[in-house]
Order: structure tokens, then C-alpha cells, then sequence
């Protein structure tokens, strides 16, 4: 790869790993824009810094094919893999798009696979409201998890789920108005 020392004259190519690790000739060095041939591919991880999109697709990647990866037991471990078109970058860029500000990458089942279709830019509350562990209610043909169905009706989560562990219609939990809060009354002493 080309580069260029800290004095400002192009050095032979080197290995990308002695780059990184600035041990090039004995001076700093950068890449020299649209030489990395890691980067030439699709420009979103050049002169050591990464796009959002770039960041989100290698970590998809190390949680599902990288079994030392941190989060691997949740991902790779469990059976939860990445199709063969999104193994190239260029694909899953193509197939989900940029990312928007505060979104990051959603499975839309979170027990399916990172593939189209099943991945989305999400905010962390629509991902909040799509954790394996909620409760998900189907009424009058929608099927949200409680927390959504309550913010969606102006009501708290636990009252909601309280409500419908103790066996209430969904129709007459999200109608019955919520009784205002006990307050804990201190008695002179």
C-alpha cells in the first residue's frame, strides 16, 4: 500500500499491519487517500476511520462468525447467522442503505437472521420495543409488545402488564383509567 511518512514523501509499499502501528522507516505514517486497497473497494473505512454503516457490518460480523467476539453466545452461539450476500460489504450497504442519525442495525424477528428483509436502521426504542424478552399482545390485528401498546395509549408499561396478568380483556386494560398514586402520608409523631 502506499504511504506517506511524517516529513511528507511517499514511501514503497508496506504491509498494512506495520502502517497501522505507525513502524514504517521510523517516521509517522498515514495512507495515502484512494491507495488502500482495503479501502479502494468501497471508500467507507479509509485513512483509519470508519463509517457508521462500515462499523455496524463488522460487528454484525464478529457477533455472528467470531466465536472469541464478546457477544457471540447471544448471536453466533445461539444459531444466528449473516447470508452469504452480506458478507460482502458493498451487498449490505446496497440492501439496507445508510444509516440514519441515532439508528442502529435491527433484526425485525430478533430470532431470525441478519438478511434482507429482516434488518432495518432502527432508534433504541423501537429496538427496546423488539427484545426477545417482551411480551408481545396481538389486538384488534396488531401485535406490539406491552410497553408499546401502553405508550401508544398514554399509560405506564407495568400497569398495563399488571393488568393483563391478572386476566383483563386487552379492550378494557388499555380503557380503564389508570387510579392516581398513593401517596405514602407521614403521621405526626
Amino acid at each position: 500500500m502506499l504511504c506517506a511518512c511524517g516529513c511528507g514523501q511517499s514511501t514503497s509499499p508496506a504491509r498494512h499491519t506495520y502502517v497501522a502501528k505507525g513502524h514504517v522507516r521510523g517516521q509517522p505514517v498515514r495512507f495515502v487517500a484512494g491507495h488502500n486497497p482495503k479501502t479502494r473497494r468501497h471508500g467507507h473505512a479509509s485513512d483509519g476511520a470508519w463509517t457508521p454503516e462500515y462499523t455496524s457490518w463488522k460487528s454484525m460480523m464478529q457477533r455472528c462468525r467470531n466465536p472469541k467476539a464478546a457477544k457471540w453466545g447471544l448471536y453466533g452461539g445461539r444459531g444466528i447467522s449473516v447470508c452469504d450476500r452480506w458478507l460482502l460489504f458493498e451487498n449490505f450497504l446496497a440492501d439496507v442503505g445508510p444509516r440514519g442519525a441515532g439508528r442502529s442495525l435491527d433484526r425485525i424477528d430478533p430470532n431470525g437472521h441478519y438478511e434482507p428483509g429482516n434488518c432495518r436502521w432502527a432508534t433504541i426504542q423501537e429496538q427496546n420495543y423488539n427484545l426477545r424478552k417482551n411480551r408481545l399482545v396481538t389486538h384488534n390485528g396488531i401485535t406490539l409488545c406491552v410497553a408499546e401498546w401502553a405508550a401508544r395509549n398514554d399509560m405506564r408499561g407495568d400497569v398495563l402488564g399488571h393488568r393483563l396478568n391478572l386476566g383483563w380483556s386487552m379492550d378494557r386494560a388499555l380503557t380503564t383509567p389508570s387510579s392516581p398514586r398513593r401517596v405514602a402520608r407521614r403521621h405526626p409523631a
